[in-house]
């Protein structure tokens, strides 16, 4: 975990400008005399904004910041008028969580717009807040908003100096229909996907984007025979195989799909909560909610259920040692809810558990502040996060569900295309076109492999019980990256003017998109290089050969995982 590569140091920063904007957002709150419940909603405001604010601009993020104001506001004072009056109130969260989810369409501004929405009616239930306490709820919300975007638009705005990473781009150019929630905080780190980055990524539904030049490629956009294939059928757009009989139907669409699915498991998570508790019962909500917020597939909404539940636990366990005894003590309360900020801001592109360890520390620490810390609430937390849990994994399962072959397929048949086109465009570099740029194509081929990852985790995790497709998984992941490696070297050496006009490497090139578009059950295009002399010698061009020739075999020993019988349903 804390051995993981943090290029520039990016994770370190971002999570210590949390700490020092959600500060402020508190100190400022207490010295304008709020209350502990305003001053609680102010930082849990401010570290919603930090936390999912991701759109790939600066002034965009700043425009998405001014408006969670105008998402969340109204929704406070209707959670708070309707507290006394529980069918009411269900039905209305009900409602904000559809609108929420679905709201994921318009790209990483709907999908923070949502967040805020939701969380701001959760905190209303977690503070058992009144319509009293609205005017210091607003101002507070309205001071730490203004002190979080004061860190991080002014005094420390990383982002500006930071250039967004690559990120698969949407086909049809509506925004990504599945976006991935992380913090915007680790651009740039290639072990694991930031917050942000993921939340710019497009979902595995759609093709690259229409407006991005790309060599042609003349591949067809399917994998017939694939072992990463639903054995339903070719996957249709919207997730599942022709057999579903979707495919052009606006449930089809991802975003419409995972808001019936996160109502219907919120629904059930709010009846079973309920039934465990009546004061309580929100925490099974929030679960089923955050769930979703991070899945694609079947699989992979069951890997994060047990992978909060796991965090869960483990917090509970820390915060029985560390949050109990202090029982709200002030000032050390204070430091360690600040260590936990930090750890939930530099965990979270890295462990899912890891940041709901420090989630569930802070929880705790915060019902010290509040008086109500017990044992018997620590355990009432855990069974509320089985319950969310619960319903997460029937709705997925019950409710339009997506395959995890259905997912992994498409994203795999879109790291082969880039793949293809970066050994195309390095092609028409080496042949002498100074138009072609490989370096932007083998970008997207890494932000592709950080969609096939994530995919495939379900299929990798220590507890999948099926051990031949999980080893057909690791060879995938495991000559895909190879296929990056030598897709990167290939492009240093394409930057060099001095190894152009080298037919051996337009050849191998071209006998690389053969490699490609065999795996893809399609006809490559120009293979039919220059014929040539002895080519002169040059150190770049060997080197280019010899990537060239590991990225063949790469490609040609993916055909025995990728090929014959298919993956088992996940």
């Amino acid at each position: 975990m804390f051995m993981a590569p943090d290029p520039g140091l990016l994770r370190l920063r971002v999570s210590l400008r949390a700490v020092f904007g959600i500060a402020l957002a508190v100190t400022l709150s207490e010295l304008a005399g709020l209350s502990l419940t305003a001053s609680i909603t102010g930082g849990l405001a401010a570290l919603l904004a930090l936390f999912t604010v991701a759109d790939p601009t600066v002034r965009g993020q700043a425009v998405t910041t001014a408006l969670l104001p105008a998402a969340g506001f109204p929704v406070l004072a209707l959670a708070t008028l309707l507290h006394e009056t529980p069918a009411l109130r269900d039905a209305a969260w009900l409602a904000v969580i559809f609108c929420g989810v679905y709201a994921r369409r318009w790209g990483p501004r709907g999908h923070a717009l949502g967040i805020f929405a939701f969380m701001t009616f959760f905190v209303t239930q977690f503070l058992h807040a009144v319509p009293a306490q609205l005017p210091d709820l607003y101002t507070a919300m309205t001071l730490s908003l203004m002190a979080s975007s004061a860190v991080r638009f002014a005094a420390w705005c990383i982002e500006r100096r930071t250039p967004p990473p690559a990120a698969p781009a949407p086909k049809d150019g509506r925004g990504p229909g599945g976006v991935v929630k992380v913090p915007h905080s680790t651009r740039g780190a290639r072990h694991a996907p930031p917050l942000s980055a993921s939340l710019e990524r497009g979902d595995p539904h759609r093709g690259p984007s229409s407006g991005t030049p790309r060599a042609r490629t003349g591949c067809d956009t399917s994998l017939p025979h694939s072992r990463l294939r639903s054995s339903g059928g070719t996957p249709t757009r919207g997730g599942r195989g022709h057999r579903t009989g979707l495919s052009g139907h606006p449930l089809a669409r991802p975003t419409t799909r995972q808001a019936f699915q996160a109502t219907a498991a919120c629904a059930f998570a709010m009846v079973a909560g309920q039934v465990l508790s009546q004061e309580r019962w929100y925490w099974a909500v929030g679960t089923a909610w955050w769930i979703f917020v991070n899945t694609t597939s079947r699989g992979e909404t069951l890997v994060r259920g047990f992978r909060r539940l796991l965090g869960t636990i483990t917090g509970i366990l820390v915060g029985l040692l560390v949050a109990v005894p202090l029982q709200g003590a002030p000032a050390p309360t204070a430091a360690l809810i600040a260590v936990c900020v930090f750890g939930i801001f530099y965990t979270a592109a890295l462990s899912y558990s890891w940041m709901m360890l420090c989630v569930t520390v802070m929880v705790g620490l915060l019902y010290g502040l509040l008086g109500v810390l017990t044992p018997a609430l620590l355990g009432l937390r855990l069974a509320q996060t089985g319950v969310g849990a619960l319903g997460a994994g029937l709705a997925v399962a019950l409710i339009l569900p997506v395959t995890t072959d259905a997912v992994t397929n498409r994203w795999v048949r879109r790291a082969l295309h880039e793949v293809h086109g970066c050994t195309a465009t390095a092609a028409r570099r080496l042949a002498g076109d100074p138009d072609a740029d490989p370096a932007p194509r083998v970008a997207e081929l890494e932000a592709l492999l950080g969609r096939v990852r994530l995919s495939l985790a379900p299929l990798v995790h220590p507890l999948n019980p099926l051990r031949p497709r999980k080893e057909r998984a690791r060879q995938v992941l495991a000559l895909l990256d190879d296929c990056a490696r030598e897709a990167r070297g290939l492009a240093a050496v394409a930057a060099d003017p001095d190894a152009s006009h080298d037919t051996r490497l337009t050849a191998a090139c071209h006998r690389v998109e053969s490699a490609v578009a065999t795996l893809v059950g399609a006809s490559p295009e120009h293979l039919t290089g220059a014929d040539a002399g002895p080519p002169p010698h040059h150190p770049g061009a060997e080197q280019a050969l010899a990537h060239l020739h590991r990225l063949e075999q790469a490609l040609t020993s993916l055909s025995h995982p990728l090929r014959g019988t298919s993956f088992a349903q996940a």
